[in-house]
């Protein structure tokens, strides 16, 4: 399993403020935000994941803000985020100077 709070895990590594761009990273955070194993991520599924996510890395954000961002990137906007449009969101997130 992922965790966003396991001694030594992933985010650990990271450092403050670094966005994974390495695709099996990603994949990792997909599936660690993706609660109910469906596949895709749901509003709440992401907004509660990006708020502990952030929160990891020492950020507070603003609810309003985090769903605003699900909606630009929900592309078909079926109200579920798919791992291309995580994956998307996820890499222009990420600093420019950072490989994608």
């Amino acid at each position: 399993g992922y965790s966003f709070t396991t001694t030594g895990s992933f985010y650990d590594r990271l450092g403050s403020f670094t966005i994974p761009t390495d695709e099996n990273e990603l994949r990792d955070l997909f599936l660690s935000f993706d609660k109910d194993g469906s596949g895709t991520i749901d509003r709440e599924e992401f907004i509660k994941s990006m708020i502990d996510f952030e929160a990891q890395m020492g950020l507070n954000v603003n609810p309003v803000t985090v769903r605003k961002s699900f909606e630009k990137y929900d592309a078909n906007r079926d109200g579920r985020m798919t791992f291309d449009e995580f994956q998307i969101y996820m890499l222009h997130r990420a600093p420019s100077s950072m490989p994608a």
